[in-house]
This record gives structure tokens, sequence and C-alpha cells, in this order.
């Protein structure tokens, strides 16, 4: 498997498909693409959606006072996603940033992909 910064599709061995898109990093810096940080800009993008569907409506209800809470919850700077140090990884697999291949084992009591 190679692993992408995008939305994967994971095929089982009956065939059946499924999408897996990761999240946005940091949903709540909604203003304009954002900015890497959750402040005055993201909070007046906030206001003018009020009772819309927008960037700003993080639980798909409308934006309202639960996105209002949420926004100043996460106030400041975005997480940063810590990436791993380039190098081989365990097995000696290739890990790199463009193409990462890993490898699956058994979980006890689990079946494997």
């Amino acid at each position: 498997y190679a692993l992408t910064a995008g939305a994967a599709v994971f095929t089982n061995n009956a065939g059946a498909s499924a999408t897996i898109t990761p999240p946005a990093p940091c949903p709540w810096d909604c203003f304009d693409g954002g900015d890497g940080t959750v402040d005055q800009f993201d909070f007046d993008a906030l206001i003018s959606q009020w009772g819309d569907t927008g960037s700003c409506d993080f639980d798909g209800g409308g934006v309202g006072i639960v996105d209002f809470l949420t926004l100043l919850a996460n106030w400041g700077p975005c997480p940063v996603a810590s990436a791993p140090a380039p190098g081989p990884a365990a097995g000696g697999a290739a890990d790199s940033v463009r193409n990462r291949q890993v490898s699956w084992r058994p979980v006890a009591g689990g079946a494997s992909p």
C-alpha cells in the first residue's frame, strides 16, 4: 500500500471497497482557506455564516452556537501534525515523504486485511 495525503480507497479480499478521506488538519481555521491560526478572521467568517451552512459549520447542522463554542475552544495556532523522520521503517520497508510502503501484520484475535 502507498499512503498519500488525500483520500484512500481500500479493497478487501472479498472485493468490497471503502474510501477514507482524512479530515482537514484544522477545520476551525475556516476563513478563506485558512492561514494556520484560528483568529478574528475566522470569527468574522463564522458570524457572517450564522444560520447557514458554510466553511465554519463544524457539526453539519448550520452555523450556530455549537460552532461558535467550538471555534472559541480551538482559538490560536492550529496544531501541527508531526511527520515521521525519513529513513527505513520497521521491517526494512521503504519510507519517504512521497511513497510510504507499509506492511500488514495479523493482530491477535483479529483478521488480517
